[in-house]
């Protein structure tokens, strides 16, 4: 009986001295995870400091760091703080003891020796951990001692083997990055973007002649056309646009008057510099050159010229309505005309407007349906007489 006491004591101070042992063993890296209003987050810590390491540590690999990115509305240049809280809408493949090994190796790569140190850390503490329970089932299913005298066998030093993890090894298309730069930024998201659209539109051009005292006004048929642009996304908030467009433009006889020219193509080429100020307001500066038509009075009637006429523009959005994918953005611009002239007409200094709406709708990595209906003023004079242009127009195109 007193053999039974004795070890039943020597067992309780060693799982005392086990657990101490276990807490002044605490991991100060490990994988920070919890529950808030229903989603599963993660808070970002030293083992983890990059959405490809963050990937590698739920997962297993890099592979899943832009959905890391989509879910948390993450952009470039993809920076992450510690103790940042993200969003995990797929549970973790990898048990954190998993992980741990994942990462020495991904860490190892990169030479963070310091990083590698604290994950080397976490896994005594966890092995003691289930040391300890195997000891206690030892413990209790020991047979009782009997009173004959045991022989207890010579000491020989036994080199213990070493425990082993299996760690799931990423495939040759995954590979750990090899640089501290490719760990910490992912792959540079696209930068340049194409967007082709077509036009439609109706408009009135106003003439009104001070010398004679006389007032008209032509309109045209639904007009169509075509325009093409190109999107150089030079950061997060900044971006060039360059563009083309062409439209095709029939007038409609007033009052039995001829009209000379009454179907003519109107060409514009601009270049813009738009900048996004806040999540729900941009800005905008561009020059545009374009054909505007010029409406002149002749003997026979009516004529309608075209004339080069340089503009300056300068313009906001602001967003009204945005998911992930879709957003609805209120538009407004001004347009200030520079004077131009030809053989037969000369235009002073004018100016004008826009106001209207643009839709988009994401579908895809980068593809972008937009929709777009604009109201447009643009007055000018002439040397005597007066033109103003009023039309209303629907942009529709992709951008991909």
């Amino acid at each position: 009986m007193s053999h039974l006491k004795i070890i039943f004591m020597v067992g309780v101070f060693s799982a005392i001295a086990a657990g101490a042992y276990a807490e002044t063993s605490t991991c100060s890296v490990s994988r920070q995870m919890s529950d808030k209003d229903g989603k599963s987050i993660y808070t970002v810590n030293q083992r983890a400091r990059s959405l490809y390491m963050i990937s590698r540590d739920l997962y297993g690999d890099a592979v899943n760091w832009k959905h890391i990115a989509r879910w948390n509305n993450i952009q470039e240049p993809y920076k992450l703080t510690l103790g940042q809280e993200l969003t995990i809408k797929i549970p973790a493949r990898l048990s954190e003891t998993e992980a741990n090994q994942v990462l020495i190796q991904a860490w190892t790569q990169l030479d963070d020796k310091g990083t590698v140190a604290q994950l080397q850390a976490c896994v005594p503490a966890q092995s003691l951990a289930a040391a300890a329970t195997v000891a206690e089932v030892q413990r209790t299913t020991t047979p009782a001692l009997t009173s004959a005298p045991l022989k207890v066998p010579e000491y020989q030093e036994v080199e213990l083997a070493k425990p082993t993890v299996e760690v799931k090894k990423p495939s040759p298309s995954k590979e750990i990055a090899t640089s501290p730069t490719e760990a910490a930024k992912p792959t540079p998201a696209k930068k340049w973007f194409w967007t082709t659209s077509l036009l439609g539109s109706v408009f009135s051009i106003e003439n009104k002649d001070e010398s004679l005292g006389d007032e008209n006004k032509l309109y045209t048929k639904t007009n169509y056309g075509a325009e093409l642009a190109l999107r150089w996304q030079a950061s997060q908030r900044f971006a060039t646009i360059l563009s083309a467009a062409v439209e095709q433009v029939e007038f409609e006889p007033a009052d039995g008057a001829e009209i000379e020219k009454s179907q003519q193509n109107f060409q514009s080429y601009s270049l813009k510099m738009d900048l996004q100020l806040a999540n729900s307001v941009a800005t905008y500066l561009g020059y545009r050159l374009g054909q505007r038509p010029i409406y002149r009075a002749t003997l026979a009637g009516v004529s309608v010229d075209s004339l080069y006429i340089p503009e300056i523009l300068l313009g906001a959005r602001l967003r009204l309505l945005g998911t992930e994918k879709s957003n609805l953005w209120i538009v407004a611009e001004g347009v200030h005309s520079n004077s131009a002239s030809d053989q037969n007409n000369e235009i002073k200094e004018g100016s004008g407007y826009l106001a209207g709406f643009q839709f988009e709708r994401k579908f895809g990595e980068t593809r972008v349906f937009n929709f777009s209906p604009i109201y447009k003023i643009l007055n000018a004079d002439m040397t005597s007489s007066q033109n103003k242009i009023e039309a209303f127009y629907l942009n529709l195109g992709i951008t991909w």
